[in-house]
């Protein structure tokens, strides 16, 4: 959204305007204006998070590995894999999460600085320390068919 496309935000706003992060501006209780005159919907407190943020972002498929687990050992872990999956979403780490419609594992968006930092994490979750599941690792890159 540029500037042009910016809402029309209440005079008061330019006087919250009370710090810059690189070269940004952010509102101590609102949404920034970027350099550019670009409006952003983030607070300022969501904005630092958003630049200490790692840049690239990974799909995880996970599958229960069923044939050398049996049922009662994944239930045995079950506590223990859905607390540490709630800790890495609340790390910032997973930002989106399902189970699998066919009841057969996981899929997840996950941030990390890269597929090495990403592999450390998942290894965290106690199926996957216990070698209970295939792990398949996608890197993704923006979509660029809408640019241009």
């Amino acid at each position: 959204m540029g500037g042009a496309d910016a809402p029309n935000l209440p005079a008061e706003s330019a006087v919250l305007i009370k710090r810059t992060v690189d070269g940004e501006q952010a509102t101590d209780n609102g949404p920034y204006i970027d350099t550019q005159g670009n409006y952003m919907p983030w607070s300022a407190a969501e904005f630092d998070q958003r630049k200490k943020r790692p840049s690239m972002q990974f799909l995880v498929l996970t599958r229960r590995n069923s044939g050398e687990f049996t049922a009662k050992q994944f239930a045995e872990k079950f506590d223990l894999e859905v607390a540490r999956a709630r800790e890495l979403y609340k790390e910032q780490f997973t930002r989106q999460i399902w189970h699998r419609a066919d009841g057969s594992g996981a899929c997840q968006i996950v941030e990390g600085p890269d597929e090495d930092y990403v592999w450390d994490k998942i290894r965290t979750l106690p199926f996957a320390s216990a070698g209970m599941l295939d792990i398949t690792i996608v890197p993704l890159k923006p979509y660029t068919g809408f640019s241009g």
